[in-house]
């Protein structure tokens, strides 16, 4: 994985691509026999993806609590790498409306319609997760604990800043109907009430 255990910065995966690309680490043929995809966008170790007319490379990775997110684009000469050492929060949906960006296509619009989010959200039937709002901000309290705001992370999914968690909302027939809180490399599943 691109994650790997290893130490490095942007500006080394930067390098990388650059050498990449250039030919300085592998002859053209290698390298372009290595990026061709070979089941879906899956190539040898690597993701080849065509968004808005434009070629991706990368991967990604994860490892205790690190990701690590890389792609760059050919065609119009594009780096971008997201290093996180925040646990349970992937970096896949962030770099993806980055690439969105870059190819000029605007990102997958975050659900602002926060009423769809209200409820009461039950784990087990002693312990549940009410969410309530504060004009724009969507407010979380889980039972016997205090009142948490949660902010967007991408479509359905929002984050408190105060623990390292994520509330990925679940929606079914464009209706939400629970939710799936992923905290401490476990998800659990809750059922809206």
């Amino acid at each position: 994985s691109l994650a790997g255990g290893l130490v490095s910065t942007t500006t080394d995966l930067q390098l990388f691509s650059q050498a990449l690309l250039s030919g300085k680490l592998l002859p053209a043929s290698l390298r372009d026999r290595m990026w061709t995809p070979a089941k879906g966008p899956y190539a040898l170790g690597w993701v080849r993806r065509s968004i808005n007319g434009k070629t991706w490379i990368g991967h990604n990775g994860s490892i205790d609590g690190f990701h690590a997110n890389m792609f760059f684009s050919p065609d119009n000469n594009t780096f971008i790498a997201i290093l996180s050492s925040v646990q349970d929060q992937s970096t896949d949906a962030l770099m993806l409306d980055f690439i969105r960006l870059a190819s000029g296509e605007a990102p997958a619009p975050i659900n602002t319609s926060l009423d769809d989010y209200l409820g009461t959200f039950e784990f087990v039937p002693q312990f549940s997760i009410v969410v309530t709002r504060d004009g724009n901000q969507l407010i979380t309290q889980a039972t016997n604990q205090q009142k948490i705001p949660v902010f967007p992370e991408g479509p359905d999914a929002f984050t408190p800043k105060v623990i390292p968690a994520t509330l990925q909302f679940i929606r079914e027939n464009g209706k939400v109907t629970g939710l799936i809180l992923k905290q401490n490399g476990r998800e659990m599943r809750a059922r809206k009430l």
